[in-house]
């Protein structure tokens, strides 16, 4: 409970709201000749169900249409700007505290533009007055939120909602990779292959796959010292998940760049093995040991080739034999 009295001199009661510098009591707590929107006439309904430990301060962002209740504040200084990338837990609520979706329980923050309309408009206007950290209780009235659309089965139209919203982090949103110069691509994907092998040491091979790729991305039409290095572990990650025709489009980029690559020729080879295409194996094999005549891994897979070259025309000869019996 707060240590301050009630703005209203006539009024013994400790205060349970901040506005405008002011402490207010519910019940003395002005409604501004009913125009300060039902959200905070029922705002104490929401809290109640949403159950905050402590509510920091509340400020009107839009008059009579939108309100904010810090639960959590922040040691940041920094507001976003609009047109930068947000990134934010939310749960989201009806006036009598029905919930209706929620982050929180997919484990999976929301991301969006400020202020491009991607979101309704009491979370362009929330988000751009909070800061990295904060948490809030955001309550809005229908002409900010859905109005009188029939949004989902769990929203009624002309519904004021609740939101606890929580932002994590808020950043610039990256350039287009066309209107980068050769400097800012390098950077981009030194970061990115970075990242991709710090999630191959952790054997997160999806996500590995993921970085690796972007990676190329960046200088899928430049020469970098790198793009070996990086379409060989893209080919590598897809041998992990045997999807061997993109093993050998990721092996046979390798090789455009240098032919006598050892590790994409392997794969190459490799894949070429899985695909049943043992010709082009024993082929492959041969050319790699012409480079490395001690490559014991290659010679392990020509032999087995070889082997299965042998058996499929001994199955031939006896198909033969029984059409000509």
């Amino acid at each position: 409970m707060s240590e301050n009295y009630c703005s209203n001199d006539e009024c013994a009661e400790y205060s349970t709201i901040k506005n405008n510098n002011k402490y207010y009591c519910y019940d003395c707590f002005p409604d501004y000749e009913l125009k300060l929107i039902q959200a905070y006439l029922q705002g104490h309904k929401i809290r109640n169900t949403i159950k905050p430990k402590k509510i920091i301060e509340t400020t009107e962002l839009i008059k009579d249409k939108l309100v904010k209740h810090i639960l959590k504040s922040s040691t940041n200084h920094d507001f976003p700007k609009q047109g930068q990338i947000i990134q934010a837990h939310y749960t989201g609520r009806l006036l009598d505290g029905t919930k209706f979706d929620s982050s929180y329980d997919r484990n999976e923050p929301i991301v969006f533009t400020l202020g491009e309309k991607q979101v309704i408009e009491m979370w362009d206007v929330a988000f751009a007055y909070m800061k990295k950290g904060e948490k809030s209780l955001i309550i809005g009235h229908p002409d900010v939120a859905y109005s009188d659309a029939e949004n989902s089965s769990s929203i009624p139209p002309n519904s004021y909602l609740s939101f606890t919203v929580e932002l994590i982090d808020f950043y610039d949103k990256p350039k287009d990779i066309s209107t980068m110069d050769l400097e800012e691509k390098i950077q981009n994907m030194i970061k990115y292959k970075d990242l991709g092998k710090k999630s191959y040491i952790t054997n997160d091979y999806n996500k590995s796959l993921e970085l690796y790729s972007k990676a190329y991305e960046y200088i899928i039409n430049d020469e970098h010292d790198d793009k070996i290095n990086i379409l060989n572990n893209i080919s590598l990650l897809f041998s992990f998940k045997t999807d061997w025709y993109a093993v050998i489009d990721y092996a046979q980029k390798t090789l455009a760049l240098d032919n006598n690559n050892i590790k994409a020729s392997y794969r190459m080879v490799l894949a070429l093995y899985n695909l049943q295409d043992y010709n082009d194996v024993v082929k492959g094999c041969i050319h790699i040991l012409s480079i490395d005549s001690n490559n014991i891994p290659v010679k392990n897979l020509l032999k087995k080739a070889k082997n299965e070259i042998k058996c499929e025309i001994q199955k031939s000869k006896k198909i033969y034999q029984k059409m000509f019996k």
